[in-house]
């Protein structure tokens, strides 16, 4: 659980990251001033997403929503993290991962996003979890900021 934490994380403290991992990443921020409390499930609720964010009106353009970082990342001309994206295909979140790939990869990030067997559960993790580590750069000696502190 986390992958939306991981994202948001990862761009608000850029300077601190050279590497992101996103598995199922919860990207419901932009659709969330859209939300009522007319709904079967109450994470899907207008009030659980007030509880989590707050007001719902100043949530798009601020350090809660990735695409709006990213795209400030862009005018700023800092350098731009990798990002690793994965979900199952039977998860509920997976259109949503998708839209994100895409359209932070037409921003010029350098994203990879996978479509794995599974849903939003740890069977999922615990396998995308492992491609993760074959995705970071770990080998010993690389300079700047990356990962070389993670042992094998």
């Amino acid at each position: 659980m986390g992958g939306y934490g991981a994202v948001r994380n990862g761009l608000k403290y850029y300077e601190t990251f050279g590497y992101i991992a996103g598995l199922s990443s919860a990207f419901v921020i932009e659709r969330l001033k859209q939300r009522t409390n007319d709904t079967s499930t109450y994470i899907g609720t207008k009030t659980f997403a007030e509880s989590c964010f707050g007001e719902l009106d100043k949530v798009e353009e601020s350090d809660l929503t990735p695409l709006w970082m990213a795209k400030g990342l862009i005018k700023k001309k800092s350098k731009l993290l990798s990002i690793y994206l994965c979900c199952g295909n039977k998860d509920f979140l997976l259109e949503t991962n998708k839209e994100f790939y895409h359209r932070i990869k037409d921003m010029g990030y350098d994203v990879v996003f996978e479509v794995g067997q599974g849903g939003h559960d740890w069977d999922f993790w615990n396998e995308s979890i492992k491609k993760v580590l074959d995705w970071l750069p770990l080998e010993k000696g690389l300079t700047g900021l990356n990962s070389e502190n993670v042992e094998e």
